[in-house]
């Protein structure tokens, strides 16, 4: 989980003082949501040495699945779930996403 003020930081690109698990996490989540090339031998080994095979699996599926809109945005079929053309995505007790209006 990021903290409020360091995810506020990363989108300023002002990363500051992450430690190297969050950087190489960082550098991945980076290289998969714009160049998946990037996603070379070096990054992996990085990636190997500091994680998990079970935490590189959860790694990707969760950058997958904050990256699933951009195909439905570049074909203009991302309609608005509720009336008022915004698409809310609130988490329930559990962590899980839910899209809508809490209810």
């Amino acid at each position: 989980m990021v903290e409020d003020e360091l995810a506020a930081r990363i989108v300023r690109g002002e990363p500051g003082d992450l430690d190297d698990r969050r950087r190489a996490a960082l550098r991945y989540t980076d290289a998969h949501m714009t160049v998946p090339r990037l996603i070379d031998e070096p990054l992996v080994r990085e990636l190997r040495a500091r994680f998990t095979t079970e935490e590189l699996v959860e790694l990707t599926f969760d950058v997958a699945a904050w990256n699933l809109q951009k195909v439905a945005v570049a074909l203009g079929t991302d309609a608005p779930v509720d009336e008022h053309g915004v698409a809310t995505l609130t988490f329930d007790e559990h962590g899980r996403t839910v899209y809508g209006s809490p209810g």
